[in-house]
This record gives C-alpha cells, sequence and structure tokens, in this order.
C-alpha cells in the first residue's frame, strides 16, 4: 500500500449487529472527501456477500479490500491508519484494545463498555442514533453517519494530532491497563512499560509495512 493512502480497517464478523452497511455509507462519505482514504475489511460473516455486492455498484472496488477473515489480525493492524466500530451493540470490543495495542487510534459507536477505553487522547466516541432493537435497519442518519465522517476525518487529517494519539493508544490505556495478549500472537507492552518511543507509532514508520498477504489483494488503483 503506498505511503500516501490512509487505510481504515473494519475488523468485525460481517454482521447486522456490526452494522457493515453504516461503514459503508461513511466510507462513501470519506472518499468524497479524501481519495487517498481506502477501506480494508478484515472478516467473514452472513453479510459479506452482499456488502462486496454493494461495494461494487458503488463503484468503489478500487477503495476497498475485503480479506474475509485473517488467521493473523496483526497483519491487518500494522497496515492500518485508523480502526473503525461502528456497532449496534458491543459488551467491550476485543478489537478496540487490539487497535490500540497496535498503536493505531479507533472511532467507535458509543455502546458497551467501550467508552471505558476509547477517550478524545486515543480516538473518538460516536453516539448511537439507532435503537439496539432496529438491528438491520439501514435507513442511518446523516447525523450518525456525518458524526463518523467528522471524528474520521479530524484525526487522520491532522498528522500531530494523530502522532499524539498512535502513543497513547499503548503508552496511556494499555500499559494501564491489563496487559493484553491476544491469540493473534503479537505482543502488547508490558504493564508497566511507560517508556513507550514516540517514534514507533507515527505513520510515516508503520506505512511501507504492507505483509504480501493483503498486497495481493490490493486493487491496482492502491499500488505503487
Amino acid at each position: 500500500i503506498p505511503d500516501h493512502k490512509k487505510v481504515i480497517l473494519f475488523p468485525c464478523r460481517i454482521h447486522p449487529q456490526k452494522r457493515p452497511f453504516l461503514m459503508l455509507e461513511i466510507a462513501k462519505r470519506v472518499i468524497q472527501r479524501d481519495e487517498n482514504a481506502c477501506f480494508l475489511v478484515a472478516g467473514d460473516g452472513p453479510q459479506l456477500s452482499e456488502l462486496k455486492s454493494k461495494i461494487t455498484q458503488a463503484k468503489l472496488d478500487d477503495w476497498f479490500v475485503c480479506t474475509g477473515e485473517l488467521s493473523q489480525m496483526e497483519k491487518a493492524y500494522a497496515d492500518s491508519d485508523l480502526t473503525l466500530i461502528c456497532s449496534l451493540k458491543e459488551g467491550l470490543a476485543l478489537t478496540a484494545y487490539e487497535s490500540l495495542s497496535m498503536g493505531v487510534p479507533v472511532v467507535s459507536s458509543d455502546v458497551g463498555g467501550q467508552r471505558d477505553l476509547i477517550g478524545v487522547d486515543v480516538g473518538a466516541l460516536v453516539p448511537l442514533l439507532q435503537k439496539e432493537e432496529d438491528i438491520d435497519n439501514r435507513n442511518f442518519t446523516k447525523e450518525e453517519i456525518d458524526s463518523y465522517v467528522t471524528e474520521i476525518s479530524r484525526i487522520l487529517g491532522n498528522e500531530d494530532l494523530y502522532n499524539r494519539m498512535s502513543l497513547s493508544c499503548r503508552k496511556t490505556r494499555i500499559c494501564r491497563g491489563s496487559h493484553l495478549r491476544t491469540s493473534a500472537g503479537y505482543w502488547s507492552p508490558p504493564r508497566n512499560d511507560t517508556n513507550v518511543p514516540h517514534e514507533a507509532y507515527t505513520r510515516e514508520n508503520r506505512s511501507g509495512r504492507c505483509h504480501a498477504t493483503l498486497k495481493a489483494q490490493i486493487p491496482p488503483l492502491l499500488l505503487p
């Protein structure tokens, strides 16, 4: 993936609870604002086939990569600049922990326990404007879509802000909480390791680290 591309990761089961079609509406507006943005959908599920169809219908194939289920999610986080979680409901999303442990800021719906992890120093929370019981209702409000777009654009459009958030993701949230290790096998910093170098988590230092398993699936428009 070229260094100038801004990769937004959507890591989840492609299921109505995760609102993949809200993600698509958000993506349309983000790409309208910045054609250097692209979306990486990492996950499988009952709505993946329909989502791919809708992406094609919207003529957005050049801005999307759908990998299906990945056995090593750390590769996806390493190639991403921001993680998007727009679920209708969650407990405390493991993907949020995983993302922060890799220094990747998170924009999430304000549901479940997300508020306990996602603060203004590591990303943004967006108010839920849909009833939990209205699962798979695709009549998303313009207000809710615009709120996600605004936060994504704010974070990815300000390099200094982004780099501060990326550092805080690991230094502030993960180091103060439980030492997280996941089945994916990538590491989280030890609980008391507060001397994480700032340079390690800038977009410049993460860019250019696309793994072959993902790069093979990047559309031609996104390749150098």
